[in-house]
């Protein structure tokens, strides 16, 4: 447009008001001539294109192609031609910039003819003035005359240009990021090079660098230099930073205080401002603070630094010297912070140790189960939590009272102060209780057996006893040997001697035999056990004698019920011998027991306090049988079900603690007898059903097999039945295929044929795989094979992979003991998953 070619004004060809006398006319001539000068240019054109389609038709298509490219590469040609000239340009911008900012820039021609223009732009006004009427109705024409001005086109150029840099701020921050730059001349270098295309794209770098010099160049210069500025400081205060993290780096290895300060007195702070020495210090402050509070200062270092000579310190002193109390207010603070950071530590290992001791109580204590904890695993969680937190478990060792070995300890402490009371502990008789019992008691045991095996066991003094009774004096006279009850007050009185023995030995008294005895007879004579009524044993006691209450009181009722009790059994007994217990009761046999008296004795079985009753004890010593067998043979024998498997009552009172008792009591299913009987420590062949306990013992020790691990193959396998046959065709007790029978030269329907094959088969399956157990008993249901291919239980094969944790709960009731117990085969999942 013409008015862009302002540029050619400014060269000094100036604005001649003579020749604008009659403006309007001028300019009619002068579009009239631009008009047929276009409608020239146009004809010609079309001539031309004439020409060369005539042309190129002429000359065929190769001509019609090497036409096309010579036109695209005279298009080519033209369009670098334009890209040099507005390079060039652009070139000659941004060199005029940079004389503009050196105060070189030559603008004495532009500022002449600026003048000369402003001077035409007066004239035109005037002008214009004579040719708009008073009305304004010739404002159009009038109006053409100030616009077709140089100075006119000049403001235009001014605006467009002023407008275009209101763009340059957000077009430079888009283009140059100050942070890709490292020093100050690149990062101008590269905002000189986006300023350039900053012109190009604005269509401003065909200017003059004057005239840009007079509108744009002092704003593009204002912001160059604040952006410079900005990146200066940014780049002080960011180098900054790294050269004091660097060298608080190196200060962490060798704490060279002078070193430290000197490398970060000359840097910046978050304001661009130097530190000096009071800011060197100030982060030497707060940088041993952090490394106090990460831990990693030490007294040590401490005092390292305070012994360090200040550099140039014309008295030679140090810097503990001459900043003590800067150095001693760190010391107070490492001091304080180590044990801030040790109190924070102990109290968040004491509450995480709070919360998993809390854990294995509520595992111990789930209610869901009742087979109890043991020592063992109370002891394993102890020390779990004491190497893990170095802490002991209150709460554990509290539970440790109430573990099925504590129980079971504290039933037998009564049983032992029982035998001591006796004077009949003896270290052969402790060994059948607790290892720690054993511990406490084997002092007195020695000390006892050794006075039992100095007075002859007692036995003139026990036969001086049992004469006294059944020849009492006091006045009462006669023999009473053959009264039913005589027996009990001998048994009476010959406790009350073993019980002053005991306590005359333990007082350190050196004849304690004699003085008990002669006690004991004092007492019977002159104690008052009976009112001179003729009936010296079933007379009443006198409440007023010393020694009243010792002896129980019987009623002549009672008297005449037990005697006629003994002879009725004595009878049968002598009748029948052994073959006794397998009477029923018809109502026509000559029994033992009827079965409504077999029913009393089952009410409270169990509970504490109860025990057979006289008559039954009676029978059970001529028969030579456990008391609770002979109940239970009968019992069978009368189509009654059995009370729990006898363990025999030694067991039931000595070895089970209460919950396994309950357990037996309660719930009579295999499963829960088996939770209440793991525990026992030593194999018992009166636990094991119809009577296969002595054979597996002998089977035990002719192979070298734990009888408990026999057994409870046996029961995994056949639940004791010796005619069982499984789908798979495997026969009897030990459940052997037919070629393993033969094999063996086992008979398997024959109990102590199929007990023999057990053993010996786990002992070779033992031998096989080293002595593993384990792998022995999958091996025994899956096949050798098998196991050893896999390294245990069959993958997918639940039959087997349960198989070893059955053998091992039916083994620890038979006195597998603690190895049950612990066995993850049996333990408790909660439980297994807290230990």
């Amino acid at each position: 447009m013409e008015q862009l070619q302002f540029n050619d004004h400014f060269q000094g060809e100036g604005f001649d008001p003579v020749q604008q006398v009659d403006l309007t006319r001028t300019l009619d001539r002068k579009n009239a001539r631009l008009n047929r000068a276009d409608e020239e240019a146009l004809a010609q054109v079309r001539r031309n294109n004439q020409v060369r389609i005539q042309n190129a038709q002429d000359s065929g298509d190769g001509l019609i192609a090497l036409g096309k490219l010579s036109g695209k590469l005279s298009n080519l040609l033209g369009d670098i031609a334009k890209e040099r000239q507005e390079e060039q340009d652009a070139e000659d911008v941004a060199f005029g910039f940079e004389m503009f900012l050196k105060n070189g820039l030559d603008m004495s021609g532009f500022n002449e003819t600026m003048g000369q223009a402003k001077e035409q732009a007066h004239t035109a006004a005037n002008a214009e003035a004579a040719v708009l009427n008073e009305d304004g109705t010739n404002y159009e024409a009038s109006s053409a005359i100030s616009k077709s001005t140089a100075f006119s086109n000049a403001n235009q150029a001014k605006g467009f240009a002023m407008g275009a840099m209101g763009e340059y701020g957000t077009f430079m921050e888009q283009t140059v990021n100050p942070t890709d730059y490292q020093d100050r001349a690149s990062y101008v270098s590269a905002r000189r090079l986006a300023m350039k295309d900053f012109m190009k794209r604005a269509g401003l770098s065909s200017i003059k660098p004057q005239f840009l010099a007079s509108t744009i160049y002092p704003k593009i210069a204002e912001t160059e230099a604040k952006a410079v500025a900005s990146w200066s400081k940014q780049n002080a205060i960011d180098d900054s930073a790294i050269r004091r993290d660097e060298s608080y780096q190196l200060f962490s290895g060798d704490m060279d205080v002078a070193t430290v300060l000197d490398a970060t007195r000359n840097t910046v702070d978050s304001n661009g401002k130097p530190l000096g020495y009071k800011g060197a210090w100030t982060l030497f402050d707060n940088r041993v603070t952090e490394m106090r509070q990460a831990g990693m200062l030490t007294a040590t270092d401490i005092e390292s630094m305070k012994s360090q000579p200040i550099p140039g310190d014309a008295k030679g002193r140090t810097y503990g010297d001459l900043y003590e109390a800067r150095f001693n207010k760190i010391e107070r603070q490492v001091s304080a912070e180590s044990r801030k950071i040790f109190a924070e530590s102990e109290a968040e290992r004491q509450t995480e140790f709070k919360q998993a001791e809390q854990q294995l109580v509520d595992a111990f204590i789930d209610g869901s189960d009742g087979d109890g904890f043991t020592d063992a695993q109370i002891d394993d969680a102890i020390d779990t939590l004491r190497d893990k937190f170095g802490f002991e478990s209150s709460e554990l060792a509290v539970l440790k009272k109430n573990t099925v070995d504590a129980k079971t300890r504290k039933k037998q402490e009564l049983e032992i102060q029982d035998l001591i009371s006796m004077n009949l502990l003896t270290p052969e008789r402790l060994k059948k209780y607790d290892p720690k019992l054993q511990k406490t008691h084997l002092a007195t045991a020695q000390a006892q057996a050794n006075l039992r095996k100095e007075n002859g066991d007692f036995k003139v003094q026990e036969d001086a006893i049992k004469d006294m009774v059944e020849h009492p004096v006091n006045g009462v006279g006669g023999i009473v040997s053959n009264h039913p009850n005589v027996g009990l007050m001998v048994a009476k009185q010959q406790r009350r001697f073993h019980e002053l023995v005991a306590s005359y030995a333990l007082s350190g008294d050196p004849n304690p035999a004699d003085k008990a005895y002669a006690q004991v007879r004092e007492e019977f004579n002159n104690g008052g056990y009976f009112k001179t009524n003729g009936d010296p044993i079933s007379g009443v006691l006198d409440p007023t004698k010393p020694y009243a209450g010792v002896a129980p009181v019987f009623s002549s009722s009672a008297q005449q019920a037990s005697e006629q009790e003994i002879k009725r059994m004595n009878g049968v007994l002598t009748t029948f011998g052994k073959n006794a217990v397998d009477l029923p009761d018809n109502g026509m046999n000559p029994v033992l027991f009827t079965k409504p008296q077999l029913e009393t004795m089952a009410k409270g079985f169990g509970e504490e306090g109860w025990s057979p009753s006289p008559a039954v004890e009676h029978a059970a010593n001529i028969l030579d049988m456990d008391p609770l067998a002979l109940i239970n043979k009968l019992r069978e024998t009368n189509g009654m079900d059995e009370l729990p498997p006898s363990p025999a009552m030694e067991v039931m009172q000595n070895q089970l603690s209460p919950t396994q008792q309950r357990l037996l009591r309660q719930f009579k299913t295999p499963e829960r007898s088996t939770r209440g009987l793991i525990g026992q420590t030593q194999y018992n062949p009166e636990m094991v059903p119809k009577g296969y306990g002595k054979a597996i013992q002998d089977a035990s020790s002719k192979y070298g097999v734990d009888p408990s691990i026999i057994a409870g193959v046996l029961e995994t396998e056949s639940a004791w039945n010796p005619n069982a046959i499984s789908s798979a065709g495997a026969k009897g007790l030990a459940q052997i295929m037919d070629p393993t029978a033969a094999e063996f030269g086992a008979n398997p329907y024959d109990p102590a044929s199929a007990i023999d094959f057990a053993a010996k088969y786990i002992k070779y399956l033992m031998d096989y795989f080293k002595g593993d157990v384990r792998l022995a008993i999958f091996a025994y249901n899956g096949g050798m094979g098998n196991i050893e291919r896999y390294g245990g239980p069959i993958p997918g094969n639940s039959e087997n992979q349960d198989y070893y944790g059955k053998v091992i709960r039916s083994a620890g009731k038979y006195g597998y003991g603690k190895q049950a117990l612990t066995d993850p085969g049996t333990m408790r999942s909660s439980i297994a998953q807290q230990l």
